[in-house]
């Protein structure tokens, strides 16, 4: 029967039978149809078959996409779920076709689809269209199409997004460590320290609940079912409790068996963000306040938007900007204008600190710096004060501390660090700390003293993140001690921005509390770049007490240093965005501090994609080309 042929009659596809449920009606199978051909094919209407469409770019070589075949057929084949003709495992049939001409080369996936997947495989087959890398990556855009690297971990996971699985599981709004699957990028490319032990999950854990914010650590689960926590990306210690449970310590603090636990437990591929929303235009890196109720975003803008149509990465004396200022309770908007009138223009990011009903903010301005003050009410600010004062070239860094505000100017050309109060009736250096970007800056309330971070080098490692305890007063002078490598000594996190420094004294830290710095990982001049997070944690023996993630995903990356501050039990986080038709403006999270209130921890993939996935995928194609009638 013909394809043409096949499309008329249409109207009754829908009402085929499909015993083994895998989008290809069993008339199909048996007698054949377009492209099928049952005797060449080996499909069976008792035993799902996938018909896996192949076109590599013009680079793959042959022998290397046939060892990638081979390995995609042999997992699907080892599936653990039983066909109505008694066989187990779903039936890949690759096709592969001609290789691309190398005039595709830069053409992305999603544009190639209507040249590269064959219409007579539509609705019928899931396309590939295979890199020449064989790395990770890939992406899916519809049922039937996606773009992989010619690795056999990602085409199966990028098929899995065509068969109808996410990211996490089915139900839960963020990821789990218990959703053991490749779907998830925790153990996308291994699996309790094997790549060959990726899988879709099965749903062992589907009938657990947790919330992040009360945890316990014993869980009715044997130490074999649950040691792959304790392998990358985790590394959770998992020990027995008694013949039939197991402890996992989930805080990181050698102690198991602990109730109420509050603890970030899904933190294995990134941080996650969520509650995001796409704000407005700026000119440079956000900088967040926690005013109680209220959250403050003070960014700096443009003059008008006819200004944006060039990317503007950072503001200067040759292009400089003003400063915005919003309030936000919870995600709703309550205040937000442009300061002009009394400021002098902007050259730089601003910092910004609320106390005692006030906003201050600092900027640079052409030949030093300026200190603005507002005072807030009900999250609108009015203004008060300005000072300006002309100094070296620099940047400035406020934080507050129970004696008031504190002004931390970075000197560019020495890379010294200066610090006076706000009234600015004192200044004073502060003798060995150096730094060679503007430094980070928290009150420790559990040591009472001020936490600096100091961008150095470190043997052969530039740019490297340090912290400095500041002891002391005006009169009797600073100490500068307990200075100690974020990640440790052998740590990699650096940036060439700013950093960004929090200190938690929230009881599920630690009886000492504990730091999360954020950071824009390093990065050449106007290049967009992710954000990292370190995060102490008590655990000396993983990287002397520090665990680096990514922040949001690989996609989140930004323009600019990020912003950060705690937000209503949680951790608000900004970014200047750097991709599509969002450039230049900021995204604002308003849960940042990876703890969840409650998720789902598993699902049982494979059940779903032979009675439902394979099915529904294929016949969401068959509607859009015309097999089944809409």
């Amino acid at each position: 029967m013909g394809f043409l042929t096949a499309l008329v009659m249409g109207s009754a596809l829908s009402q085929m039978v499909d015993t083994d449920k895998d989008g290809l009606p069993d008339e199909w199978e048996i007698n054949g149809f377009g492209p099928i051909d049952p005797q060449v094919h080996r499909c069976d209407p008792k035993r799902a078959d996938v018909f896996l469409i192949f076109k590599p770019r013009s680079g793959v070589l042959r022998a290397d996409l046939d060892s990638t075949i081979r390995r995609v057929v042999k997992f699907y084949a080892d599936l653990d779920f039983t066909n109505p003709d008694g066989s187990k495992g779903l039936h890949a049939i690759p096709i592969v076709l001609d290789a691309l001409d190398a005039e595709d080369d830069g053409k992305d996936y999603k544009s190639l689809y209507e040249t590269a997947m064959p219409k007579e495989w539509r609705g019928i087959g899931h396309g590939v269209l295979v890199e020449v890398s064989q790395g990770g990556g890939g992406q899916t855009n519809r049922p039937d199409w996606c773009g992989s690297s010619n690795r056999w971990h990602t085409i199966v996971h990028e098929l899995g997004h065509q068969f109808g699985l996410d990211h996490g599981p089915k139900g839960g709004q963020t990821g789990s460590p218990y959703h053991t699957s490749l779907m998830n990028y925790d153990y996308s490319y291994t699996f309790n320290g094997s790549g060959e032990k990726v899988h879709y999950s099965k749903g062992l854990f589907k009938d657990l609940r947790m919330k992040e914010t009360d945890l316990s650590e014993k869980l009715p689960y044997l130490p074999s079912d649950l040691e792959f926590l304790s392998k990358a990306p985790y590394f959770f210690k998992v020990k027995p409790d008694g013949d039939e449970g197991s402890f996992v310590d989930w805080n990181r603090n050698g102690i198991f068996g602990e109730e109420h636990v509050k603890a970030d437990v899904n933190d294995g591929y990134s941080v996650d963000l969520r509650g995001n929303m796409t704000l407005g235009l700026a000119a440079g890196a956000p900088s967040l306040i926690d005013a109680g109720e209220y959250l403050g975003i003070v960014t700096p803008v443009l003059a008008d938007e006819a200004g944006y149509k060039e990317q503007v990465w950072k503001l200067s004396k040759e292009r400089s900007g003003w400063l915005q200022i919003a309030f936000y309770n919870g995600r709703i908007k309550v205040s937000d204008f442009v300061v002009k009138e009394g400021i002098e223009p902007l050259t730089g990011d601003a910092s910004a600190v609320y106390a005692d009903g006030k906003l201050f903010v600092s900027t640079p301005i052409d030949g030093g710096f300026q200190f603005i003050e507002f005072a807030v009410k009900e999250g609108h600010p009015e203004l008060k004060e300005v000072r300006q004062t002309k100094t070296d070239e620099g940047d400035v860094t406020l934080v507050g501390t129970p004696d008031g505000v504190r002004i931390l100017r970075w000197n560019k050309n020495s890379g010294s660090v200066s610090m006076s109060n706000w009234e600015r009736s004192w200044e004073k250096t502060l003798a060995g700390v150096t730094s060679q970007v503007a430094i980070g800056a928290t009150w420790n309330s559990k040591r009472s003293c001020l936490a600096l971070v100091e961008v150095v080098d470190y043997d052969r490692k530039k740019n490297r993140l340090r912290i400095a305890h500041i002891y002391g007063d005006a009169k009797v002078g600073f100490e500068v001690t307990d200075r100690k490598w974020v990640e440790g000594v052998s740590g990699n996190i650096a940036t060439n921005e700013r950093p960004v420094i929090l200190f938690d004294s929230s009881v599920g830290r630690g009886p000492s509390g504990a730091y999360n710095i954020y950071a824009k990982r390093m990065s050449k001049e106007n290049e967009r770049q992710i954000a990292l997070v370190a995060r102490q944690i008590a655990d000396p023996a993983m990287s002397e007490g520090w665990r680096v993630k990514m922040v949001g995903n690989e996609w989140a990356h930004g323009m600019n240093m990020p912003g950060a501050c705690f937000y209503q039990g949680d951790i608000a986080y900004a970014y200047r965005l750097g991709f599509g038709e969002s450039i230049q403006k900021i995204s604002l999270s308003m849960n940042a501090s990876g703890i969840e209130d409650r998720w789902l921890a598993d699902f049982d993939e494979v059940e779903y994609l032979f009675t439902t996935g394979l099915m529904q995928s294929l016949q969401r194609v068959q509607r859009e080309v015309g097999l089944i009638e809409r």
